[in-house]
């Protein structure tokens, strides 16, 4: 298994493979007599490697099996195979196979039925109903900090760049055309629960980006203090920069903190009810803050430039999701350098939150 792999998604699967065979020892008061044997399809339809595992439970349960399947393969498990797997069993199995799985499978059980030593005489196929594994989310992920997201009066830019976030399998050409938000690093307390700001130094600045080649609608399921999401995501919108705030006596740039592509919001499937929260970051603190629209879904992304060296994804797990927050006015000045350029900023009001968030599943809409 890889390492970190996790399992979203379950298939209980009845399985039989067992003869009645009357006179004999072989003989079931659970079935007519007879043959019965059942195969189990899995399909995977993605287009990444599904990780998966399976089990048997008699009256326990098995230890899990763990194994893989790359994008539209598909694998069977039948009676032969359950019996070298799990058994060996004197007269046969009677159970459920239970699959586990980091993506959305196809499973379907044949379940075929004869007189003993005769040709079929009955086939059933089912389609077997997906459950999603429902995880009470985790604290933020460690290291990545909540941030308070501000509206700059927009600066004009002209600068292009390569990205390549984990939907990629090449880079993606984009220009940035102006620089339009301004992020602090925020202190949350959310359900009388404090999470303290990490590393002060850690701000980014957000750039509006055109990005020619088209992007594919997703529906992507996430999980963070708030709860689970399932939401379907668009166009890129904005490239996030790590960036110093200079302005601040004794800052220093964040060499660890890595560059975001953010996507549109365009839909919210299923999600929790948001909460109201107490910030407060550099600039001040602001309670009774009612969490409203899902905005912006935000990978970590690598990012090359002409003239300077490619900036590598440093923690492929950190994602973050942003919220609207109401609008509170904020107007300063401030000084900032990230990766382009030295500038001053004038800050005008706060608009946004983004959350630490992990992503579970993805799911690409084919035309």
């Amino acid at each position: 298994m890889k390492e970190g792999t996790k399992y979203f998604y379950q298939y209980a699967v009845k399985v039989i493979c067992t003869a009645d065979i009357p006179g004999t020892s072989q003989t079931s008061s659970s079935v007519l007599p007879g043959m019965y044997q059942t195969a189990v399809n899995i399909h995977n339809p993605s287009m990444e490697t599904a990780h998966f595992r399976v089990k048997l439970v008699l009256a326990e349960p098995s230890k899990f099996i763990e194994d893989t399947l790359k994008p539209n393969y598909a694998t069977r498990w039948d009676c032969d195979r359950i019996t070298v797997a799990f058994g060996p069993f004197i007269h046969g199995v009677e159970g459920f196979l239970v699959i586990e799985s980091s993506h959305s499978l196809d499973v379907t059980a044949v379940y075929t039925a004869g007189k003993v030593g005769d040709q079929v005489e009955s086939i059933d196929v089912e389609q077997i109903r997906e459950r999603e594994i429902v995880r009470e989310p985790d604290p933020s992920p460690e290291g990545l900090d909540h941030f308070k997201v501000y509206e700059v009066d927009k600066v004009e830019v002209d600068f292009h760049v390569r990205l390549t976030d984990q939907f990629d399998a090449t880079p993606k050409e984009a220009r940035l055309e102006s620089l339009r938000y301004f992020a602090n690093p925020t202190r949350k307390v959310h359900h009388n629960a404090q999470v303290d700001i990490k590393d002060a130094n850690r701000h980014l600045t957000w750039y509006a980006i055109i990005q020619e080649q088209p992007e594919p609608r997703r529906t992507v399921r996430f999980i963070n203090q708030f709860g689970q999401h399932s939401v379907d995501i668009g166009k890129p919108r904005f490239l996030l920069v790590p960036t110093q705030k200079t302005s601040d006596e004794g800052s220093v740039f964040p060499e660890t903190l890595d560059h975001y592509k953010c996507y549109e919001v365009l839909q919210v499937n299923s999600g929790p009810t948001l909460p109201v929260v107490i910030l407060g970051d550099q600039f001040g603190s602001q309670d009774n803050v009612q969490v409203g629209k899902l905005r912006f879904f935000c990978l970590p992304v690598m990012k090359e430039w002409d003239g300077s060296e490619p900036h590598d994804i440093m923690n492929a797990d950190d994602h973050l999701a942003v919220y609207d927050i109401p609008h509170k006015d904020r107007e300063l000045e401030i000084a900032v350098r990230d990766q382009f350029e030295e500038r001053g900023l004038k800050v005008i009001r706060s608009i946004g939150l983004a959350v630490p968030t992990e992503k579970q599943v993805v799911k690409v809409h084919r035309n």
